[in-house]
Parts: structure tokens; sequence; C-alpha cells
């Protein structure tokens, strides 16, 4: 299996760890594609940059602004709101739960 393969073999982001698992689990053929399977799950959760968020949770916004100090956060829930769309805005998450 190649990382793309993985990559489409589940809608992996959002997925809480235990649910991938028990996916994977099930349905990898070797070591080689539980390693491939785990990667993707955790590619898909790394908190990176989108033109929209693609799941819940915590997300930081540019608001569509230039300006580096111009952030805001918003707790997304899903379906996602059209509000928040619409204005060349960027979006940086999901941002994890600090857990202290």
């Amino acid at each position: 299996m190649t990382p793309s393969e993985a990559d489409a073999r589940q809608k992996w982001a959002g997925m809480d760890a235990p649910t991938a698992w028990l996916l994977i689990e099930r349905h990898a053929d070797g070591w080689d594609d539980i390693r491939e399977m785990l990667e993707a799950w955790a590619r898909a959760n790394q908190p990176a940059w989108h033109d929209a968020p693609t799941c819940p949770g915590l997300w930081l916004c540019d608001e569509g602004d230039s300006d580096p100090y111009c952030f805001t956060t918003h707790p997304v829930t899903w379906p996602l709101n059209s509000m928040l769309l619409g204005e060349g805005e960027r979006w940086y998450g999901p941002i994890p739960e600090d857990g202290k």
C-alpha cells in the first residue's frame, strides 16, 4: 500500500485513535499496511493550513488579512457554518486540546 492509497482508504481527519486502530486492524494486510495506515491517520490529524476547516475542532483563522497579528480562533462544529467562509481566509487546525 502506498501513502496515497492509505490516505484515500478512510476519512481519517477528525477520527479518534481507538476508532482508527479498529479500522486499521480490520483492513490492513500485514505490518507494512498497518504502518502506512497509521501514518495516514497521523497526517490527517496534524494541524495544517487549509482553505476551510476539514473537521470539527478548534481552528485558527487569518480572517483573509495579510496582517500577521490578526488571527482569531473558532470552535468549529459540523456541518460547517457557511458564515465562516468566503473572504479568502486561511485556516490552521484542528488544534489539539492542551491536556493540562
